[in-house]
């Protein structure tokens, strides 16, 4: 598939879009029909979108199948944080978020470096083939393992206004960002997506204010805690999100490594968030979670400003030390502030 750089950004920026869009949507659902069915939902969808990227033959359908595997990812990544804290106790929840921080780490720690082996060595087609199956044992071992049962906390009809006017809000936010570069940040289509995103804004948040049972319940964000916990969590996901889509392409077309070597450089941050993550869940459930939120924190804004001071000459063992400390920080502070937020909201908000 020949394409230009700027056209390939879409297949991963269209995946992340696609996750902000519905991510909250489906977490509301969760609460509202039972989170294991939307779990185990997003398996199959994330498994068929997979398929549907390895089959694509154009940049438009991969595109398209990109956003089809996002909505599977949304889902039971807006139901796993819930479901743990659902299934285990208060004094055991931090440890359970931060093993399974563990496993997300374990993710990002093989999918680089084995991505990287396969496109050097196979194809890119085979990147995405390999989800199907780990898809359909996820699905088969969930059904198994899984409460049958959906155990819905409500019964009330979903905020469809809310849920659109969310949607669009996103996607035009997104859009104009990505886009401006290209059409010049004066264009009359860039500045309608900007105000088309804040027209449903302003729509969204009045009509949530209203709806008697809102897809986002805004008394939520009237406990501090909560919001500066969630605030402190958006904040470094984008820092470290864009770190993840930066990378690489320094890794490959500043420093000029082949995909394999840079797949193992990108290795080193989640290798030490597996590591980390178990052990500062048992200690937020020991000596609580604030400290090591803002411990951690503190570990990452070092790590993000070490990461600045990379250039054409930098040694392997430079990116190592500060990916590694990026690695550390993030690993610290993702599992305790996850315990808070948990803590903070009523069980049947979880999602």
């Amino acid at each position: 598939m020949q394409v230009g750089l700027n056209s390939i950004q879409w297949v991963v920026t269209s995946y992340l879009i696609a996750i902000s869009a519905v991510i909250v949507i489906f977490g509301k659902i969760g609460d509202r029909v039972g989170k294991s069915r939307i779990f185990l939902l997003g398996y199959l969808v994330f498994g068929v979108g997979s398929l549907l990227c390895g089959l694509s033959t154009t940049l438009e359908f991969l595109v398209f199948s990109r956003v089809v595997q996002a909505v599977g990812a949304a889902m039971f990544m807006a139901s796993n944080q819930g479901l743990t804290a659902e299934t285990f106790p208060a004094n055991e929840r931090g440890r359970a978020l931060g093993l399974l921080g563990t496993a997300v780490a374990v993710g990002t720690l093989v999918g680089p470096s084995l991505g990287g082996f396969i496109v050097q060595w196979y194809n890119w087609q085979l990147i995405f083939y390999i989800n199907v199956p780990v898809a359909l044992a996820g699905l088969y071992y969930g059904m198994r393992l899984m409460p049958k049962k959906a155990h819905p906390h409500v019964s009330e009809t979903m905020d469809i206004a809310g849920a659109l006017l969310f949607i669009m809000m996103i996607v035009s936010l997104f859009w104009a960002f990505l886009s401006g570069e290209d059409f010049g940040w004066s264009n009359p289509l860039i500045l309608g997506a900007l105000a088309l995103c804040l027209v449903c804004a302003l729509i969204f948040f009045a009509v949530e204010h209203k709806a008697p049972r809102p897809m986002l319940d805004l008394s939520m964000f009237r406990n501090s805690l909560f919001s500066s916990s969630l605030f402190c969590g958006f904040l470094s996901f984008v820092s470290i999100f864009c770190l993840n889509i930066i990378l690489p392409f320094y890794l490959q077309f500043v420093l000029r490594l082949r995909p394999g070597q840079s797949g193992l450089l990108m290795m080193i941050s989640p290798l030490c968030i597996m590591l980390t993550a178990p052990v500062s869940g048992y200690l937020a459930d020991k000596v609580g979670a604030q400290r090591l939120t803002l411990l951690g924190l503190m570990m990452i804004s070092a790590g993000l400003v070490s990461m600045a001071f990379l250039d054409q000459s930098s040694a392997n063992l430079d990116i190592i030390l500060r990916t590694g400390l990026l690695g550390i920080g993030n690993g610290l502070f993702q599992s305790p502030n996850n315990v808070i937020i948990m803590a903070a909201v009523d069980r049947e908000k979880m999602g």
